[in-house]
């Protein structure tokens, strides 16, 4: 089963309740309990994500975290690579080991086909369209 990791969903559902850098800045503390995760994870998922330019700090009283851009430019690919790293659903795409079957493998390119369909999908999807009502599709209704 190919799925999101646990990281990169409690990642989304963090941004989810920052503001934007111009409305203010809300605590690691405050954020986790409005989510009810702990404060420990909350704490690692915006260190990665400050790290990787997602969300801006501010110390102070009146400080903590906020979204470094608007919610309708960060996309799922930006949050997944923050979290995870580049987005490779076999071994022989992520470039980092040497599959034993390489030479003679017939599955690379359409492998590399569907990697490349998912992060398309993924740079497309922004965190706001994340948060809004979702919309109900039938995969099985091909048009």
């Amino acid at each position: 089963m190919l799925k999101i990791s646990k990281l990169v969903d409690h990642g989304t559902l963090v941004l989810s309740q920052l503001p934007y850098k111009d409305q203010g800045y809300l605590s690691a503390a405050r954020v986790a309990k409005k989510i009810s995760l702990s404060p420990a994870n909350v704490s690692k998922i915006l260190k990665l994500m400050h790290q990787n330019n997602l969300v801006k700090s501010e110390r102070g009283t009146h400080g903590g975290y906020a979204l470094n851009q608007p919610p309708e430019k960060i996309t799922a690919a930006h949050i997944l690579i923050a979290l995870e790293g580049p987005l490779a659903i076999t071994q022989c795409i992520s470039g980092k080991t040497t599959c034993i079957v390489e030479d003679t493998c017939s599955m690379s390119n359409g492998w590399k086909k569907i990697n490349y369909i998912i992060q398309d999908a993924l740079s497309t999807m922004t965190l706001q369209e994340l948060k809004e009502k979702p919309i109900f599709f039938n995969l099985n209704n091909k048009h």
